[in-house]
């Protein structure tokens, strides 16, 4: 095929963030991927009508993505942009500002290529799913070549780093879109928001125990419990707040704190102008309701400074270098690097370190493993005791820094 003729786009060589050359390419030479439509989806009408309208004022601003003459499949075909290329025909624009990948040789590298520039568009659960089964399908199709060089020994893991998705999300995906147990009805409340994906495949799973695997019976459980969810949600409708039994503001809410101290000073201007037409009740709430913030405040920092003396006692028998070492080989004990002597020791590390394990050996995500079960709970006790002699050793300096 006849490589078009291009130019430089503007005199000045624009390049992309990549280093690759933006170039003007005529709009004639250019076509639409085969698979766009599968991939992208065709766009509503209010879409069209507002790109049309910005290419008519200000032209094709953004350069088309396209595949190089030199490809063995689909060469000069627009794998991000149709749109743009089809409004450009339609208003009888010549030249286009194009970018050429020269990485996307074949038909897996362009679906690729498509489904990561799909992904920084705003689509639902559906049409991800249905980006996701192609990418899916484009991968086991694939040559074997192309799976050794792109590492694709699991097609789900190659879909999840090219759109951004966890695996775990893109399993579930396929198993509500795509599994043999799945409805319409299931599929439409997770798209309109009503079920979230988790629950979707809770449901899905708890009908295929009871049911069978892709048996009508467990889609009949199915979409029972899918209406039985919706009915209850619109049982019990919008919640109205009740001021009469919900707990109040918290007492450290900046904003109902200039609330209650400009109710409290007109209160006090009113009842200066006219004693007798305020109503004594009001003045006396709001000045209680002030009091018994200030209170709170009080017994939180009173708290405070209980539970810091009695960790200061805790610890004031061991020495620094003593504190200092035990702080170390617990931090081993969870993975962290060692603390330096004469420095505070960071506590962001140490609370990320745990969650991690927390993860890691927790009940919940191990199924009861009485082994890792154990290990959880020393963990835990690790955790808590390293965080009482950071705090130690952290005073220190503080109360360096304060002297």
């Amino acid at each position: 095929m006849k490589r078009p003729a291009v130019k430089t786009f503007f005199a000045h060589s624009l390049t992309e963030g990549s280093g690759r050359q933006v170039v003007l390419a005529p709009a004639c030479d250019l076509r639409p991927h085969p698979e766009n439509e599968r991939v992208f989806g065709r766009p509503s009408e209010a879409v069209y009508a507002s790109v049309r309208q910005s290419i008519r004022e200000n032209g094709v601003l953004e350069p088309l993505d396209v595949v190089p003459v030199g490809a063995r499949q689909n060469p000069l075909c627009v794998v991000n942009g149709n749109m743009r290329l089809e409004i450009a025909m339609e208003l009888g624009i010549e030249e286009l500002p194009v970018l050429f990948h020269e990485e996307l040789l074949s038909h897996t590298d362009q679906i690729v290529f498509m489904v990561e520039s799909a992904k920084r568009k705003a689509y639902d659960q559906r049409q991800r799913a249905h980006q996701e089964q192609i990418l899916r399908e484009t991968i086991v199709a694939a040559p074997n070549d192309w799976k050794i060089a792109y590492n694709a020994r699991r097609e789900n893991e190659v879909v999840a780093r090219a759109t951004g998705a966890t695996v775990y999300s893109v399993k579930q995906r396929k198993r509500v879109f795509f599994g043999k147990t799945t409805t319409e009805t299931l599929k439409n409340a997770v798209v309109g928001n009503r079920v979230r994906l988790a629950e979707a495949v809770k449901l899905i799973q708890s009908a295929e125990e009871t049911h069978g695997e892709g048996t009508d019976q467990a889609r009949l459980a199915v979409d029972d419990a899918v209406r039985e969810r919706s009915r209850k949600r619109r049982r019990r409708g919008p919640r109205l707040p009740n001021f009469a039994t919900d707990a109040p503001p918290k007492p450290h809410s900046t904003f109902w704190t200039e609330v209650k101290q400009l109710v409290l000073k007109w209160a006090v201007q009113q009842a200066g102008r006219d004693v007798a037409g305020l109503s004594d009740m009001m003045l006396h709430v709001a000045i209680s309701d002030c009091a018994a913030d200030v209170r709170a405040a009080i017994d939180e920092l009173r708290r405070k400074a209980e539970k810091q003396a009695k960790t200061a006692a805790r610890f004031a028998s061991v020495t620094p270098t003593d504190r200092l070492n035990r702080i170390n080989r617990l931090l081993g004990e969870l993975g962290v690097s060692p603390a330096r002597r004469g420095q505070p020791v960071e506590i962001a590390p140490i609370k990320k370190a745990h969650k991690r394990l927390a993860r890691q050996y927790h009940p919940d995500f191990t199924a009861n493993d009485p082994t890792r079960t154990k290990k959880f709970v020393e963990k835990q006790a690790v955790y808590k005791e390293l965080m009482g002699l950071v705090e130690a050793h952290n005073d220190t300096f503080n109360s360096a820094a304060c002297a």
